[in-house]
C-alpha cells in the first residue's frame, strides 16, 4: 500500500523554514535503530602512517525525486526492485543524496548502513538563485531579512554568521542516529563576506557534531570558492582549499584531469603541514583563531557575570526585591534600579573583557598571533 498516508515514510525537509519548525518525535519511525558497528581498517592492519589509510566514500543520486521506493520505512510489497548497496564491505561512508533541501537518510539505509560498520551522511542542497535565500538563512538566523538594517548585502560583516541552523542540523542527526552532513551550495554568493560566514558556520558545526556526535563528519563540495563565486575547480585548491581546512572533507567536482588527484593530495598536505601557505589560506587560518577569540571572549565574559551576581550586596538584592502591595511608581523606580545596576555591571564587564582578552583579531597585520593574557587559552593551530 505505498499510496496509503497512513503507511509511514521517510519525509525531507524542503526548506530552511521547515529546518527551523523541525522539533523531535515529529518523526518516530525514522529514527535508527542500529548503532554504527565498529569494523577493523585494512588499511590500519598494514600500515600506521595516515597518509596510508584511506577511505572509500558512495554518493548515490535519486536525480529529480527525494526519495524513491525507500521512502517507504515499512517496506513495500509491489514487486519492484528498489535499489541498495551490495558492497557494503568496500564502502567507509555514504551519502544519502537527493534534491530537496535538507535530506534526512531513510532510517532502512541507515541501520544497513551501520550494520556494515559505514558512516551514513545526510544532506544540505541549495541550487542556483532560488536556493540562495535559504541557504542566507542559514548562515544568518531564522530572523535574517536581507531588507533589515544590519541584514543587506552591504552591511553583513564577517563573523555576523548566526549557530540557530547549525545547532538544529546537528540536533536532526543527532535524533535521527545518522552521522554527519553533506553542504552542497550550488550557487554563488553576492558578497565575499558572505563566503566567509560559510566558513565560520562549517566550523561551528564541525566542532559541535565531533562534540555531540563521535565519529561525525561534516562533507563540503567543491562548488562555492572564498571569494564567493561559484567556480567548480575539480581539484583541491586555492579557492576551495579554507573549506577543506575547516570541515572533515571536501567531495571534489567530476571534470578532473589526468593530473588533478596528485595535485590535490600534494596541495592538502602542504596546506596540514604549514608549506607555501598563500595569503588567502593564511587569511582562513586568522578565522579558525577568530572563533577560538571569540569562545575566549565568551568565557571570560561567563565568569564575570557569575562574579558579579555574588558580588551584589545582600541589601541591594532586598532594595530590588518585589515588595507586597507595591504600587505601580514605587514599581517602576525599582524597575529602573534594576535597569541602572545592570547597565553598570554591563559596561564593567565589557571593559574587563577587554583588558583580559584584547579586541579584534587575535593576528598582527602580518598574520602572527598576538601575544596576550589568554595567550594559553588560544590554542593557535599548527598551520600558523
Amino acid at each position: 500500500m505505498p499510496d496509503d498516508p497512513k503507511v509511514p515514510r521517510s519525509v525531507p525537509l524542503s526548506s530552511v523554514q521547515a529546518i527551523a519548525d523541525w522539533c523531535p518525535g515529529s518523526d518516530p519511525f525514522n529514527v535508527s535503530t542500529v548503532p554504527l558497528r565498529r569494523r577493523p581498517s585494512l588499511n590500519a592492519l598494514h600500515s600506521t602512517r595516515h597518509e596510508d589509510k584511506m577511505e572509500m566514500l558512495a554518493c548515490h543520486d535519486n536525480g529529480g525525486a527525494v526519495y524513491k521506493e525507500d521512502a517507504l520505512i515499512q517496506g513495500n510489497n509491489d514487486g519492484k526492485q528498489i535499489y541498495t548497496l551490495r558492497y557494503f564491505h568496500h564502502v567507509d561512508i555514504f551519502i544519502y543524496f537527493s534534491h530537496a533541501r535538507l535530506t534526512i537518510p531513510p532510517a532502512a539505509w541507515t541501520n544497513a548502513s551501520h550494520r556494515n560498520g559505514v558512516k551514513m551522511i545526510g544532506t544540505y542542497i541549495s541550487e542556483w538563485d532560488d536556493g540562495r535565500p535559504d541557504t542566507l538563512k542559514l548562515l544568518y538566523g531564522k530572523d535574517f531579512d536581507p531588507t533589515k538594517p544590519g541584514f543587506s548585502d552591504n552591511e553583513r560583516f564577517e563573523g555576523q554568521f548566526n549557530p540557530y541552523f547549525a545547532n538544529k542540523l546537528v540536533e536532526i542527526a543527532e535524533y535521527f542516529k545518522f552521522d554527519g552532513w553533506f553542504f552542497n551550495i550550488e550557487h554563488d554568493f553576492k558578497t565575499s563576506v558572505d563566503a566567509s560566514n560559510m566558513l565560520w558556520f562549517l566550523r561551528y558545526i564541525t566542532d559541535k557534531m565531533h562534540e555531540r556526535i563521535p565519529n561525525s563528519l561534516v562533507l563540503w563540495y567543491d562548488s562555492v570558492t572564498v571569494s564567493g563565486d561559484l567556480r567548480w575547480q575539480n581539484r583541491v585548491s586555492d579557492h576551495n582549499l579554507p573549506f577543506l581546512l575547516v570541515t572533515d572533507g571536501i567531495f571534489l567536482n567530476y571534470g578532473w584531469a589526468e593530473e588533478y588527484p596528485q595535485a590535490s593530495v600534494t596541495l592538502a598536505r602542504r596546506a596540514i603541514d604549514g608549506v607555501q601557505l598563500n595569503p588567502t589560506t593564511r587569511r582562513i587560518m586568522s578565522v579558525q583563531n577568530a572563533l577560538s577569540w571569540h569562545d575566549a571572549r565568551e568565557a571570560v565574559r561567563r565568569d564575570i557575570m557569575e562574579r558579579q551576581k555574588r558580588e551584589v550586596p545582600p541589601e541591594v538584592i532586598e532594595r530590588e526585591r518585589p515588595k507586597l502591595g507595591e504600587s505601580e511608581v514605587e514599581k517602576r523606580e525599582r524597575e529602573q534600579r534594576i535597569r541602572e545596576r545592570l547597565w553598570r555591571e554591563f559596561v564593567a564587564r565589557e571593559a574587563e573583557v577587554e583588558h583580559v582578552v584584547g579586541e579584534g583579531s587575535w593576528f598582527t597585520e602580518t598574520n602572527e598571533p598576538r601575544s596576550g593574557p589568554v595567550s594559553d587559552f588560544l590554542r593557535v593551530t599548527a598551520l600558523l
